[in-house]
């Protein structure tokens, strides 16, 4: 089975010859070598597809050149960064794509060698990160939709593999106190923030527990342990999805699925926060790319140590 992303560049090629040259026969794609490409062949695959298109445009010669040096260019990648190859690829899912932890956890494990599936509401939210991460497909999700869940995580097994890490950070943060909210804020708030981690959790538990391994990271918040006056609906909805995972975790881990939760207590570094705080110096922000780390960490635990509720706020939070 070819990598996915290979396959896309051949697609590619094979388009552009068609309309370049009509006439042109182009290659069997079942000539080409079967390999799959772990941890490190991804930017050599991004950077063969922006070559392999050049020389398409040559005609018939042009694409099995362009074949050819994809996968001579994908191989010497892999051996300069010290990569064998294997039958292995991990698969991560980040539930919750935006321009802060979303955009970092999905960085953070693509430089690990994960193939990312990206979900959100809207293509316009993952559509340049699924460009500048070569191992990224994206996937318009509404995770509150049980229908459309199921049908993203059946596209995601199908196109990248079982699922081994799914990070939860789909979140709707809707802020008024009890006389303001309406039910329908209330409801919309708790299903995104607990229906939607139940729904994505049960698409990745079986292929898990059948494997013994796997892990499942929520992003919550400090809201969950306590209420505002403008938190009517935000932290019943963290309350409950901290409740689950809690749950989760409890019937989970003895199966060797490492459920955890990161409490984010504090600003996150986001331009629109950075807009509306112009003062707040730098270090009074939570880093995307610190809160991305400690998921990592979480993965990467000793079943004999792990961990459940993490905290990440700044040094200078008050708390």
């Amino acid at each position: 089975m070819l990598c996915p992303i290979l396959q896309d560049t051949l697609k590619s090629v094979r388009v552009t010859v068609s309309r370049a040259n009509p006439r042109s026969r182009p290659p069997n794609l079942a000539n080409v070598h079967s390999r799959r490409y772990p941890k490190g062949s991804a930017g050599c695959t991004r950077y063969g597809t922006y070559d392999a298109q050049s020389r398409a445009s040559r005609g018939y010669d042009g694409v099995v050149s362009a074949v050819n040096h994809v996968q001579a260019i994908s191989g010497r990648c892999i051996a300069e960064k010290g990569h064998a190859m294997s039958d292995e690829v991990r698969v991560a899912v980040v539930a919750g794509v935006g321009p802060g932890n979303g955009a970092a956890l999905a960085r953070r494990f693509a430089a690990e060698g994960y193939r990312i599936a990206l979900l959100a509401r809207a293509k316009t939210s993952f559509a340049s990160l699924a460009e500048e991460l070569p191992m990224a497909r994206g996937y318009e999700c509404d995770v509150s939709d049980a229908d459309a869940v199921g049908a993203a995580f059946a596209r995601i097994r199908h196109e990248l593999g079982s699922v081994d890490v799914l990070l939860f950070n789909a979140g709707s943060g809707v802020f008024a106190d009890v006389e303001a909210i309406t039910p329908a804020q209330f409801e919309a708030s708790w299903r995104v923030n607990a229906l939607g981690a139940l729904l994505c959790g049960q698409q990745v538990i079986p292929e898990m527990k059948a494997r013994s391994r796997g892990s499942i990271i929520f992003i919550g918040a400090t809201a969950s342990r306590r209420g505002g006056p403008r938190t009517a609906a935000f932290a019943p909805a963290k309350a409950a999805q901290r409740s689950l995972a809690e749950s989760m975790a409890k019937s989970l881990w003895p199966s060797g699925i490492h459920v955890a939760l990161i409490i984010i207590d504090g600003v996150v570094d986001l331009p629109r926060t950075r807009e509306r705080t112009p003062d707040k110096p730098d270090e009074a922000f939570v880093d995307p790319a610190g809160v991305a780390q400690i998921a990592m960490d979480l993965c990467r635990q000793d079943r004999r140590a792990w961990s459940f509720e993490v905290e990440a706020r700044p040094a200078v939070e008050t708390w």
